[in-house]
Order: C-alpha cells, then structure tokens, then sequence
C-alpha cells in the first residue's frame, strides 16, 4: 500500500566561498552583490532585504547542464527531475541524479517518467498523457502514441516490468514513450508565494524558502517533502503566487501556421525553450523562462482584467538563421501596445506595457518584411504579469 505522503531530502557538500547573485524585482530592477540571507519573508543581498512577495528571481552564476539521455521525472507539483532510474515499485522511485547523487521519491508524490527515445511524442502528446491520470490504474504510452493500462510490479535500470489484463510483460526503457502512475490520493499544491528552483541540469521544484546556511537553500514542499540544494547546482529561484505570474504557467488560444514557401513543417510553440528545442537565448543573454515561437504565431491569453503590467524581453533566438528576420507586435483587446521587427544577431527590446483592465491579451509573430519565415524562431523571453 502506498503511503500518503512523502519526504525527500537532498543534502550535498556545498562550496566554501561566498556566492554572488543577482536580485530581479517583480518590476524588473536588479540588485548585485553577495547573498547574505534567505527567509520565507525576505531576501537579504548587499545589506539590502527584498520581501519575496517583491522578487521575480535569485540568479546564480553557475553553468548549465546537459540532459542527453536522461529520464525526465515529473512530480504532481509540474515539477520536474533529470536523472537515471536504477530502481523502482509499488512504493517509490530510486533516481542517480548528476547534482542531488541518488534520491527517492515516494510514488504518490510522483506523476510519471518520460524516456529518452530517438523519435519521442511530441510536447503537447507528453503533456495531454501526464494530465488524464487515472485512479484506477498506471498507464504507459508507446513511441506510436498509444497508450496501455497496466499496473507496475517493478523498475529494473534497464527496463519496466508490470501486468495488463493479469499477465505479465516486460518492456526495455527504449521501448517506452512515457509511463504515468496511477493518482490514488488527492494532491494538494502548495498555495502562496513560492520558490521555484532551477538547476543546472535542467531540473526544478518549487516550495516554500526555509533557509540559507553553508551555501544550501532550504524550501518545504509539498506534503512534506523537504529540498535541501547546494548553491553550486542552483542556476535560479523564480517567485510566483505573490503580484507575479509568468505567461509559461498560463493555457493560451493557439493559431499558427506552417512553414510556407516549402515542405509544411510547422515548428510548434514551447514553454521554457525556443521552437527549436534548445534553451531561450537572445544575443549572449540565456533566459530560464519564456515562450519560444516561430512564424506565423499568435498566442492569446485570457487575462480577465486582473493585471497592471506586462513585462518581456523579445528577440530573435541565437537558433535563427543568419537572414532571419520576423515582426512581432503586442495587442491588448484588439488595439496594439506594441510592435517592432527582429533579426538574427541582435539583442532583446526589454518591454513594460500597461494592460490593467485588459481581458485578451495577444502575442503576434508574423513573417516580417521578408515575408519568409526561415529561421524566424523568436523568444517572448521571461514573459510575466504583474497584479497591482
């Protein structure tokens, strides 16, 4: 029998030298200097204290990671982990990450694994499987896209072993699209002002700051978990729940169209990365956060009048081609706020637009001048919208 909650405590040896960070208000100012303290209330950097209901992010200098060939664990809180599985059952998940060593993770805390393979399903395919979880049974989906109900008996290194309809099978891990675990419990999410944690190797989770001592950050998650991470493994720690909410977090109307002028390959939208797959950078700069597009591409989000402002950086990403080019404009109920073009090589327009009162707001990125779309993969980089 499952239990109905879980405790996870990562602790590592941390570095010695005091860590510089930067500081990036809900508004999007910048404080420097070397982190002295964390609190659930309040930040402290420089001898300046910054509430964490006024923070937007802590960056870290660290480098990032990659991911190739990992296993992206997702938890019920839409966190996620990288790693390889070395075992799994009824009870929990055994996990050898590359900065948190080897963890594990309770099953009820867990959502599902996807896997590794050559031609995976695509993000939206991924995403529709995690969010039909059943309580009835655990479910896997092939790299054909179709999905099997079964109920797990055991995670090998190698491979899933688990039972349809009373018999048993057994299935290597690049056979395997994604597997979901059966929701037995109700899960509760953390409500409030949180902390959501960045790692270098891509992974993040999110809860409440606890502390900051011998350069390891502290947050409680949800049901009980506990996360305790070296600053060295930190890229960032996002703030939303308070006056701040990302665009990433937010279900838009899409419309796009495919490439035109060639074969009908249409680069879909992403969340967190460039429609080309790799992380969000515009110029020398790399974002955590954003929606990455290509044209032709409108995302429209339904605000319900509850925002002041909107604050983006947009640019081309460095993934464009060397003639890219694109137009973008911002348009809030019809009437447009703001609009420019971008090429390939240049830096983001850091934008602050009013939208109070405003209950569609869209996104727009068109061919451009060119009317061409090759290569136009444009960032919305750490888009985000402030309450008063």
């Amino acid at each position: 029998m499952r239990k109905a909650f879980g405790f996870l405590s990562l602790c590592l040896t941390c570095a010695l030298s005091a860590v510089e960070v930067t500081l990036v208000t809900v508004e999007g100012n910048e404080i420097e200097g070397t982190l002295e303290s964390v609190k659930a209330d309040a930040v402290r950097v420089q001898g300046k204290d910054v509430a964490t209901g006024d923070l937007a992010e802590i960056r870290f200098r660290n480098n990032r990671q990659s991911v190739k060939d990992q296993v992206a664990v997702r938890l019920r809180s839409g966190d996620v982990l990288y790693g390889t599985v070395t075992a799994g059952g009824e009870e929990q998940l055994s996990l050898k990450t590359s900065l948190l060593g080897e963890i594990k993770i309770k099953n009820d805390l867990l959502n599902g694994l996807a896997f590794p393979i050559k031609e995976p399903p695509s993000d939206e395919a991924l995403d529709q499987f995690f969010a039909a979880a059943s309580a009835d049974h655990d479910q896997l989906l092939t790299p054909r896209g179709e999905t099997v109900d079964c109920f797990l008996s055991e995670m090998t290194d190698k491979e899933l072993r688990f039972d349809v309809q009373g018999q048993k099978r057994v299935l290597p891990f690049e056979k395997v699209a994604a597997f979901r675990y059966a929701a037995l419990d109700k899960f509760t999410p953390l409500k409030g002002v949180l902390a959501r944690v960045h790692l270098a190797d891509g992974s993040r989770f999110s809860g409440r700051l606890e502390a900051y001592a011998e350069k390891q950050l502290t947050l409680a998650g949800a049901q009980e978990m506990k996360w305790k991470v070296p600053e060295s493994a930190i890229l960032s720690v996002a703030f939303a729940g308070g006056r701040l909410v990302y665009l990433d977090q937010l279900k838009p109307k899409v419309e796009q169209k495919p490439y035109v002028g060639g074969a009908p390959l249409l680069f879909r939208w992403r969340k967190n990365e460039s429609a080309a797959a790799g992380p969000l950078a515009i110029g020398r700069k790399e974002y955590l956060r954003g929606l990455g597009v290509h044209s032709f591409c409108k995302l429209s989000f339904d605000l319900e009048g509850q925002y002041a402002r909107l604050l983006v950086d947009v640019g081309l990403d460095r993934a464009a081609s060397a003639r890219g080019a694109c137009s973008w404009k911002i348009l809030a109920d019809g009437k447009e706020l703001k609009s420019g073009e971008a090429k390939a090589g240049g830096v983001a327009v850091s934008l602050k637009l009013p939208v109070a009162g405003v209950k569609i707001l869209e996104l727009v990125c068109d061919y451009g001048p060119d009317q061409d779309d090759a290569g136009d993969f444009l960032d919305w980089a750490e888009a985000r919208l402030v309450k008063n």
